[in-house]
C-alpha cells in the first residue's frame, strides 16, 4: 500500500503516523488465533489484541471434536501435541439418571484438550506467519469509520486497520454482579472419582426442560463435570452442585468430594445464539466464536463452531480487501455462515422430548442422537 513504512517489523502508514494492518483482531482465545492463522494464509497483514497477559496460564479441560482436528490439519496446523486421549462415544442419561443409553462410533468422533494450551499451540503457528501478537493490552476506544478502524490507547501510539474481528468471547450480563439471571458455563473439578464408561463422554438429557445442558468426562483420576444454562449465579452453581450429587447417589460418580457451590466456577456463555441475531457485520467489522453466538445448541460447545465461523470469516475478508466496495464483501459472510453452518448450529430439541422415552429402548434412536451431538446432523 502506498505510503507504508516498516518500523519495529510493523507496517507504518506514515499520513496517519501510526502503524497500519488489513485485519484488526481483539481476542486471542480459539476463534480469534484461528481467524488470524487463516487470514495471514490468505495474504493478509494481522494484528492479533488480547486483554490477558502472556505467560502461563490455568488449564482449562475442554473437548474437541475429530472434524475441528480435521479443519485445522487442512490448513497444516499439528495439534497432536496437545490433543489428548479420544472418546468411544456417547452415553446418554435420563434427567433423573435412572436410565441410560450407550452409544459408540468406529472412529474417534471427538478429543480430550486443553482449552489453554490449544490456543497457546496454535498461538505458536501465528507467530509463525507473521501475525503481530498484542497480549496485556486492550484499546481505549475503537472507531470504525468510512475507510478504516481506529484502536486508540493510552499508553501507545494507535493503530489503524482496514477490518475488525470480534473475538473476544461472551460477555457477562451488566447486572451479572448483582446477580441476576444471565447465561452461564459453570464447571467443578473432583479429583479421584470414578465411575462406569471412563471412556465415554456422558451428557443428561431434559434437564430444566431442555433448557440446561450438562456432561462429564474424566481427563485420568479427574472428573470434569460441566453444565450450560440461564440463570442467577448461585442458581447455576446449585443446579450443577445437584446435578453431581444425583450422579454420586446412582453410582455414576462413585468416591469421596466435598461438593460445595462455591467450588463451581463460573464463565460468561453467549447470551444470545448466532441464528438468533440479525447480522454478524457491522460497518467494516464482523463478529465470530462466542462474540458472535457460534455455539453448538445440542452441546453448547463452541470450539468448533469458532473455527468455523472464524475460517469463514478469514475469506470474507480477503475478498473484502480486494474489492472496490469492501462493505458489500463483508455482508456475505452473514450469507456464508449461514450457508455452511447454520444446520449444524440448529437444535434438535424440539424433537428431543418426543425422542426421550425411545432413546433409552432403542439403540438405532441413541445413536442417531449421538450424530446429532458429535456431527451436527439432525436426529
Amino acid at each position: 500500500m502506498e505510503g507504508l513504512v516498516h518500523v519495529h517489523d510493523e507496517p507504518y502508514d506514515v499520513a496517519m503516523n501510526s502503524p497500519f494492518y488489513d485485519v484488526a483482531i481483539i481476542g486471542a482465545g480459539i476463534a480469534g488465533v484461528s481467524c488470524a492463522l487463516s487470514a495471514a494464509d490468505h495474504g493478509l497483514r494481522v494484528v492479533l489484541i488480547e486483554k490477558q497477559k502472556h505467560g502461563a496460564p490455568r488449564a482449562r479441560p475442554d473437548w474437541v471434536s475429530a472434524r475441528s482436528l480435521a479443519m485445522l490439519a487442512d490448513r497444516k496446523v499439528d495439534v497432536k501435541p496437545v490433543v489428548g486421549e479420544p472418546f468411544g462415544g456417547a452415553t446418554f442419561h435420563s434427567s433423573d439418571l435412572s436410565q441410560h443409553a450407550d452409544t459408540s462410533e468406529s472412529e474417534p468422533p471427538a478429543f480430550r484438550v486443553d482449552y489453554t494450551g490449544l490456543v497457546q499451540h496454535l498461538s505458536g503457528d501465528v507467530r509463525s506467519k507473521g501475525v503481530t501478537l498484542l497480549h496485556g493490552t486492550e484499546p481505549e476506544t475503537i472507531a470504525c469509520g468510512e475507510t478504516s478502524v481506529r484502536l486508540t490507547w493510552a499508553d501507545r501510539e494507535p493503530i489503524e486497520a482496514g477490518f475488525l474481528v470480534q473475538a473476544d468471547g461472551a460477555h457477562p450480563s451488566p447486572t451479572a454482579a448483582s446477580g441476576e439471571p444471565g447465561a452461564w458455563v459453570a464447571e467443578l473439578q473432583l479429583n479421584g472419582l470414578e465411575g462406569p464408561s471412563p471412556h465415554q463422554l456422558h451428557w443428561i438429557l431434559g434437564l430444566d426442560e431442555g433448557r440446561t445442558v450438562a456432561s462429564w468426562w474424566w481427563e485420568g483420576t479427574l472428573a470434569v463435570i460441566r453444565s450450560s444454562g440461564f440463570g442467577s449465579p448461585d442458581a447455576v452453581r446449585r443446579r450443577l452442585v445437584g446435578c453431581v450429587k444425583q450422579a454420586m447417589e446412582e453410582r455414576w460418580l462413585r468416591g469421596q468430594a466435598k461438593i460445595v457451590p462455591e467450588n463451581v466456577a463460573l464463565r460468561p456463555a453467549p447470551a444470545r445464539h448466532a441464528l438468533e441475531m440479525d447480522s454478524h457485520v457491522d460497518k467494516r467489522a464482523l463478529r465470530i466464536g462466542d462474540a458472535g453466538g457460534f455455539v453448538s445448541r445440542a452441546t453448547r460447545e463452541g470450539i468448533e463452531p469458532a473455527i468455523r465461523s472464524a475460517f469463514l470469516a478469514a475469506e470474507t475478508l480477503s475478498e473484502a480487501a480486494e474489492n472496490r466496495t469492501p462493505q458489500d464483501a463483508l455482508q456475505k459472510f452473514d450469507v456464508s455462515w449461514r450457508t455452511g453452518m447454520a444446520e449444524d448450529l440448529g437444535s434438535p430439541s424440539a424433537q428431543v422430548p418426543f425422542m426421550l422415552p425411545l432413546i433409552f429402548k432403542n439403540s438405532q434412536m441413541a445413536q442417531r442422537l449421538a450424530a446429532t451431538f458429535w456431527y451436527g446432523r439432525q436426529p
